[in-house]
């Protein structure tokens, strides 16, 4: 809230309802009397005739008010979680338990700025990539570092995505140079 200062008053008097805090809140120097709240309630109330801004009130033992803001945007949230490895891959004709050599991958870079519009357009607002994050595998890539995974734990070769394995790297297999793939992530967010 822009511009909001917030005040509380008690009245001191015999009666029960005087005694209950009052709370003034000023917004865009509008004055809006919220009301007088009974001990131990969690309220939430509009705080003005804009329902995007919202107040929580909560009124406890020895704490006369805790008021905590929160913009809500109107706009539906929808979330388009696509399988990484998957968006770009243009092989058509995978094997079940095939390795990369086979079955292809999609990569970090087949999201391009005109990939992302068109997903825009369908009304999404928020994406989730899925298998960004370095998993188990069976792909061989001791020259950069990375051992293969023992097949015990590898589902098929390629791996699933929710058998993290360092949650700091990036799956090597969806970047074009493997070396640099932190920076293609990066390019990516």
């Amino acid at each position: 809230v822009i511009n909001s200062t917030v005040g509380i008053s008690e009245k001191n008097s015999s009666t029960d309802w005087l005694r209950l805090p009052l709370l003034i809140l000023l917004i865009s120097n509008r004055k809006f009397t919220i009301g007088r709240y009974a001990d131990n309630h969690i309220i939430l109330y509009y705080v003005s005739n804009n329902p995007t801004q919202l107040f929580h009130y909560i009124r406890a033992e020895n704490v006369h008010l805790v008021l905590t803001f929160t913009t809500m945007n109107k706009k539906k949230i929808i979330i388009y979680q696509v399988f990484t490895r998957l968006f770009g891959n243009t092989n058509t004709a995978c094997l079940c338990g095939g390795s990369i050599t086979e079955n292809g991958c999609g990569k970090m870079s087949d999201f391009t700025v005109g990939a992302l519009r068109e997903i825009k357009k369908l009304g999404i607002t928020h994406i989730w990539y899925t298998g960004i994050i370095e998993h188990a595998t069976q792909t061989d890539y001791t020259a950069y570092g990375i051992a293969p995974d023992h097949p015990a734990i590898v589902k098929g070769k390629a791996g699933s995505p929710y058998a993290i394995k360092d949650y700091y790297d990036v799956d090597p297999d969806l970047a074009n140079d493997v070396p640099k793939r932190m920076k293609e992530f990066e390019n990516l967010v």
